[in-house]
């Protein structure tokens, strides 16, 4: 038999499909799962897709028929999804607001951060903590969060709400003039001012 699994590996959210690679020989073959963990089935030749939690499971795999018996044994090794657990120093802020990550997630074989455009130092990080960031342009920012084990893979994403900051502008009138003199000011400012 063989998996959809490479090298009979693979991760907890992952769907097993197990593929009967027997010779099917008349009169009708008998068959015997054991897929490890104290689950079998009997006389089906394909059977469902199964999902593992964390762990070493031994699975065989029995055929036979009036001529005799044939067994094979293979080894589904399923590792855990690693966790996501990241707190944010500030998530809302001005232009030029520094933000510090502190990660507490599970220890992965690789880690990829992405905080976008919009920052400095304009960069990625593969580190399991990563250096604290600044955003020099205003707008929702998105941070993208990825831990590796062993090929199993989780993503998350976090957002950093940073406002511009405040342009004053305005214009008066009359610009000049002698002595009580009456100035109307007019606010011209945008409008996220």
């Amino acid at each position: 038999f063989y998996t959809n699994l490479s090298g009979y590996a693979g991760c907890e959210s992952q769907t097993v499909n197990f593929y009967n690679a027997s010779q099917y020989v008349s009169p009708a073959n008998n068959y015997f799962w054991d897929f490890g963990g104290g689950d079998s089935l009997r006389n089906v030749i394909t059977p469902p897709p199964k999902n593992y939690t964390a762990g070493l499971y031994p699975v065989m795999i029995v055929a036979g028929n009036n001529c005799g018996i044939d067994t094979t044994y293979h080894t589904i090794r399923i590792t855990p999804n690693p966790t996501i657990n990241v707190a944010i120093s500030n998530d809302t802020g001005c232009v030029g607001m520094t933000v510090n990550f502190t990660n507490t997630s599970s220890v992965g074989s690789s880690y990829f951060w992405d905080f976008g455009d919009d920052v400095s130092p304009d960069t990625s990080s593969i580190l399991y903590q990563p250096p604290p960031v600044t955003f020099i342009d205003s707008g929702r920012q998105m941070i993208l969060f990825e831990i590796d084990t062993l090929g199993c893979i989780v993503r998350d994403t976090f957002y950093v709400e940073v406002a511009p900051i405040p342009t004053v502008t305005y214009t008066s009138s009359p610009d000049e003039g002698c002595s009580p003199l009456q100035v109307t000011f007019t606010n011209t400012s945008p409008v996220n001012a």
